[in-house]
């Protein structure tokens, strides 16, 4: 996630605000990167990114939203609801 932050500039046109914290899910260790970005053509306007990281079971997992920065709260509550039901198939 570091790296990926890092790399936000030259990867999100805009990029502003990002950070990457440490935090658990389901027990384990996990970052979680947010970021602020200008969208790309059909996004209308400024993106807020959360995505939370994270190994269990010898995998990797990823959730990921992107919703309009102008709804931002929002945008959280869906990250926090898909990030409470996703259920790794294996």
């Amino acid at each position: 996630m570091r790296k990926a932050h890092k790399k936000g500039p030259s990867n999100y046109p805009g990029y502003r605000s990002g950070s990457v914290t440490r935090t658990t899910h389901n027990g384990r260790p996990a970052a979680l990167w947010t970021f602020t970005w200008n969208g790309a053509g059909a996004d209308g306007g400024p993106r807020v990114t959360y995505d939370l990281s994270w190994n269990e079971n010898g995998r990797m997992h990823d959730v990921w939203v992107s919703a309009p920065a102008k709804n931002r709260p929002l945008g959280k509550e869906y990250f926090d609801r898909a990030l409470a039901s996703f259920k790794p198939t294996r």
